[in-house]
């Protein structure tokens, strides 16, 4: 959906880089990612909340494979949905406004 809102909103100012791989996890890859946008900032964005989501495994390992890899200070931002005792938001609504606002925080980071 991102990447689909990317292209529909014309936006050529975010750079969107899949991690396929938690794990082992792909520290090389990530540094060079990193390292084609140096002024850029950084986001994990996940639609799962951030207690479930692959969020608490990889932000620290972004941080080191720009620190060990690259000689540069990277902390990314958390874009998704809050921490949640369920992985359902109660109605269709909620979901929807919450999956846009997503894709908004991300395309406007």
């Amino acid at each position: 959906q991102l990447l689909d809102a990317r292209r529909k909103q014309s936006q050529d100012k975010v750079a969107i880089v899949r991690v396929e791989q938690l794990s082992p996890f792909p520290s090389d890859l990530v540094a060079e990612q990193l390292a084609r946008y140096p002024k850029a900032s950084c986001a994990w964005v996940q639609e799962e909340p951030q207690n479930m989501g692959a969020w608490t495994h990889a932000a620290p390992r972004i941080v080191t494979a720009a620190e060990k890899l690259n000689g540069t200070t990277v902390v990314p931002d958390y874009i998704g949905r809050t921490t949640m005792a369920s992985t359902a938001e109660g109605t269709a609504y909620a979901h929807a406004k919450n999956q846009a606002d997503i894709l908004e925080r991300a395309l406007t980071l």
